[in-house]
């Protein structure tokens, strides 16, 4: 009885049958490919002729004369990634790319196969803000190490306008992804500019008297600074795209300003007019053209 307990213990697990979506297993299709986990795919040349410079160089070359319809042509990538490749190359509806993990294995895959329009695609997707937003760091290391020059900016501009760059949120990416240290010290002159351009421009839009009589706001001088405190934190204007975001942080009920009532005058700073006015000049790049 032990004996037979153990040779249960043993026993290898199976390991799950990969399952290929239909549309690469195509009885109609003309070329079958064997991936480096031994999967079969089925395939049109057609496709792959026209979206990977390595395969149409391949096909370019006839089959030897004895070798039979059904010989496979091995593809160095396991299963995994040739679906992913394949569901950017076919006319499909493409599946969402769920993880970053996914997006630089298609990147790498891309790269390493001659598939520009591939690229072209995941450039667009790196910028998205489910990839450039949570994992900005590691969406600029992977722009460098396939030299996608025109990321590196934009890239550099949302991570400083979301995060410090020493922000400890970062620092696993930081280390994993061998930023360069003048990439870093950039990053930072970067965020330092940013945050003193927005708080020029709270200072220009947030008026501390009413314009009509000259009175103060009571109050306006410690919201004011007290948003300042916010901006320098998180310079976006996602920040104070609702007034809600705003007010509670303030610790303001109200939604406006009034001057004090003993000065006779009426007036009112209406605070998401203001924070309007502020949110508007953010969102113009000609502010941040030299600071960010």
């Amino acid at each position: 009885m032990a004996d037979e307990v153990l040779l249960a213990r043993s026993a290898p697990e199976e390991t799950a049958k990969f399952e290929v979506p239909a549309i690469f297993v195509d009885a109609s299709a003309d070329v079958t490919f064997q991936s480096s986990d031994q999967v079969t795919f089925k395939v049109f040349k057609g496709i792959l002729i026209v979206g990977s410079t390595f395969f149409r160089n391949m096909f370019e070359h006839p089959r030897p004369s004895g070798a039979s319809a059904q010989d496979y042509v091995p593809w160095d990538e396991p299963a995994a990634t040739i679906v992913l490749l394949l569901y950017q190359l076919y006319p499909l509806k493409r599946p969402t790319i769920e993880s970053f993990g996914d997006l630089e294995t298609i990147v790498v895959a891309a790269d390493k196969w001659g598939m520009d329009g591939i690229l072209e695609t995941m450039k667009e997707t790196m910028l998205q803000p489910q990839f450039l937003d949570i994992r900005p760091f590691a969406v600029y290391a992977l722009a460098c190490r396939f030299g996608f020059d025109e990321l590196k900016t934009p890239v550099k501009r949302r991570l400083v306008e979301l995060y410090d760059p020493l922000d400890p949120y970062l620092r696993i990416d930081l280390q994993e992804q061998r930023i360069f240290a003048i990439d870093l010290v950039d990053m930072m002159a970067l965020r330092k500019g940013r945050v003193e351009a927005v708080q020029r421009m709270l200072d220009q839009t947030w008026p501390e008297k009413c314009t009509a009589h000259g009175n103060p706001y009571d109050g306006a001088a410690s919201f004011r600074a007290g948003l300042r405190g916010l901006l320098s934190a998180k310079p976006t204007a996602t920040h104070i795209s609702s007034i809600g975001n705003i007010l509670p942080a303030m610790l303001v009920e109200k939604s406006y300003i009034s001057v004090r009532p003993n000065s006779g005058c009426t007036c009112a700073l209406v605070i998401p007019a203001i924070c309007r006015n502020l949110l508007q000049a953010m969102r113009d790049p000609q502010h941040f053209s030299t600071s960010s």
